[in-house]
């Protein structure tokens, strides 16, 4: 079990496919694959995958002018 985790994990930050371990998950810096070269599997985002991301901006946005005005 712990072991399949580190290997995802280490599947993750060299951007290789979540599957197989092998083909690149980008063409470019910014663009996705749309499939995995060697086993073919589809690459798509998932439909809530920025919804924690826009909570953590919102927060950022309304936290630093409001400690700045706070502070002056």
């Amino acid at each position: 079990m712990f072991l399949e985790l580190v290997d995802v994990l280490l599947r993750g930050f060299k951007l290789r496919c979540p599957c197989c371990g092998h083909g690149h998950l980008f063409k470019t810096t910014f663009r996705l694959n749309v499939r995995c070269q060697a086993c073919n599997e589809r690459f798509e985002r998932e439909p809530g995958q920025w919804f924690g991301a826009i909570y953590i901006h919102l927060l950022l946005t309304l936290t630093l002018p409001v400690s700045g005005f706070t502070i002056t």
